[in-house]
């Protein structure tokens, strides 16, 4: 079962959750936080009265019939200094200092295989004028449960936008999991050029992303080694090319505590 979150503090989270209701018939299962729980097949559309962020521990609120979620998809809204028509997936949580939500040095179970085929299809989608992309971990909530955010930006007229929005929501329901070698990557910029081409080109499956400036921050070696188990099955990590000095000392410790290096 997969739990969708939509905000209604978030004009693009209700933006892609009005089109998810409009594309397919959904049977009411209930109320969670004083709204309707709507299923359709494996999936559990829920409303939250608060912004994103704030939603810790939310997979410990649900109601039994919602438990242990194979994976949490908070549908949000992307905001980018780009300002760039943006589609994106990532991964949450903080390797150190959690400015924005979440626990210090704790990183969310990561879903590779979900994020690569959300993606996978919006790419088929072709949706013109938007960037599809991977971003870098980062913010909270934090939770126990896989859990990625599925987002729509980078200004408020994207999040306005009801073709966007359509795509993220078509795609939504027809992704799959897609399959391959799940590791830590580490390095690189937020918008994850190097990981949507090894994603595409490869058998690769990013978990967690530590950027540049993650990497620059002081990780811990307990931080690093929840990182790694934060990966299911994660059979090593990947190197940036080009690394920087901050990227390498991190690898460097990942070498240190038996993590496998990984050719990109």
């Amino acid at each position: 079962m997969r739990v969708l979150v939509e905000s209604t503090e978030d004009p693009a989270s209700g933006n892609i959750a009005d089109q998810l209701r409009e594309l397919v018939d959904w049977d009411e299962k209930g109320l969670f936080d004083g709204h309707r729980v709507l299923a359709y097949e494996d999936l559990r559309l829920v409303t939250i009265d608060e912004m994103h962020l704030h939603s810790e521990n939310l997979d410990e609120r649900l109601p039994p019939s919602l438990s242990e979620p194979e994976l949490v998809v908070f549908l949000s809204r992307h905001k980018g200094e780009s300002g760039r028509p943006t589609l994106s997936v990532h991964p949450i949580g903080n390797v150190a200092d959690a400015p924005y939500g979440g626990q210090e040095g704790r990183l969310v179970p990561a879903s590779p295989g979900w994020m690569a085929g959300l993606l996978d299809e919006l790419r088929g989608l072709d949706p013109d004028g938007y960037e599809v992309t991977y971003e870098a971990t980062h913010h909270g909530p934090y939770l126990e449960a896989p859990t990625l955010f599925y987002e729509l930006g980078s200004t408020r007229d994207e999040w306005h936008d009801e073709q966007a929005a359509r795509w993220l929501a078509e795609a939504l329901l027809a992704a799959e999991p897609d399959e391959g070698r799940n590791v830590l990557w580490v390095g690189g910029g937020h918008y994850c050029p190097q990981v949507n081409d090894a994603v595409r080109d490869t058998d690769l499956r990013p978990g967690h992303v530590i950027p540049s400036w993650g990497a620059a921050q002081d990780v811990d070696d307990e931080a690093l080694q929840r990182a790694v188990k934060a990966v299911p099955d994660c059979e090593g990590y990947v190197l940036q090319p080009e690394a920087t000095t901050e990227e390498h000392d991190l690898a460097d410790r990942l070498d240190a505590i038996g993590v496998d290096e990984i050719e990109p």
